[in-house]
């Protein structure tokens, strides 16, 4: 759900040319990068603008409780990357 909506963020509010994910797995980790070429924007103004939620916040509430983690980078103009980490259990 996480890549989902990284994915349609990017096509919804970046005006991308390009999206790419990317997903590795081993015996101790998850990793999942969504990069895009888009408009890119603020992270820190992202969660609430308008009125209108950009899905951070769910992504973030959804990796959490699993004890992974979130990076959101961006500027404007560059495009944005989502990195998640999810450690896998023993």
């Amino acid at each position: 759900m996480v890549a989902r909506e990284a994915v349609l963020n990017a096509v919804r509010h970046g005006s991308p040319t390009r999206v790419q994910v990317h997903l590795a797995y081993s015996r101790r980790e998850l990793a999942m990068n969504v990069i895009d070429d888009g408009c890119g924007f603020d992270p820190g103004l992202a969660e609430h603008r308008n009125g209108h939620y950009f899905g951070l916040k769910g992504m973030k509430e959804r990796v959490q409780p699993c004890g992974g983690k979130i990076r959101v980078a961006s500027t404007a103009g560059k495009g944005v990357r989502i990195d998640v980490r999810l450690t896998r259990p023993r």
